[in-house]
């Protein structure tokens, strides 16, 4: 799916880290100024919430990249259903 990035939602307790890589996202950010082909975002279905791909997402934010982007999308019901799974499995 096709989608732009200022209509991904991010929620701060569906990343499985506490606090974000800002090494990690500076070397997402090179390798998309290389032109690098990087896994896509992945987003809950219907509402379009970041599930997978943090630090690529924010190094796309950072870069003010093509708003337009590649993602995958899973189908996990609403974010308080995959809240109750990510606890699960934590």
């Amino acid at each position: 799916m096709i989608i732009n990035l200022k209509d991904i939602k991010v929620l701060k307790n569906y990343s499985p880290r506490k606090e974000v890589n800002s090494e990690a996202i500076t070397n997402y950010k090179e390798n998309y100024e290389l032109g690098d082909n990087l896994p896509s975002l992945i987003i809950q279905k219907e509402e379009k919430i970041l599930v997978d791909g943090f630090h690529r997402y924010y190094a796309l934010k950072e870069l003010e990249k093509e708003t337009k982007i590649h993602t995958q999308t899973v189908d996990i019901g609403g974010h308080k259903d995959f809240l109750v799974t990510m606890n699960c499995h934590s």
